[in-house]
């Protein structure tokens, strides 16, 4: 769906350029870095500052979304 090559890890597939992207959408101020502690550790999130464009999705593809949310 993203066009990105993606990595496998423990905890599932991760984009292989997971820290350009990261740092490309911080520097136009699409996310914000948010630290804080999760059961004892440090844990890093990203929380969007911009409203997702699902326009370009497909209907089966919003269906899938929504099923792995709700799972």
């Amino acid at each position: 769906m993203t066009g990105a090559s993606y990595r496998k890890l423990a905890f599932g597939p991760v984009p292989a350029k997971l820290d350009t992207i990261l740092n490309q959408m911080l520097e136009k101020e699409q996310i914000k870095r948010v630290k804080t502690e999760y059961h004892g550790f440090l844990q890093t999130r990203y929380l969007p500052l911009v409203k997702a464009d699902i326009k370009a999705l497909k209907g089966s593809e919003m269906d899938v979304i929504d099923k792995v949310i709700q799972f």
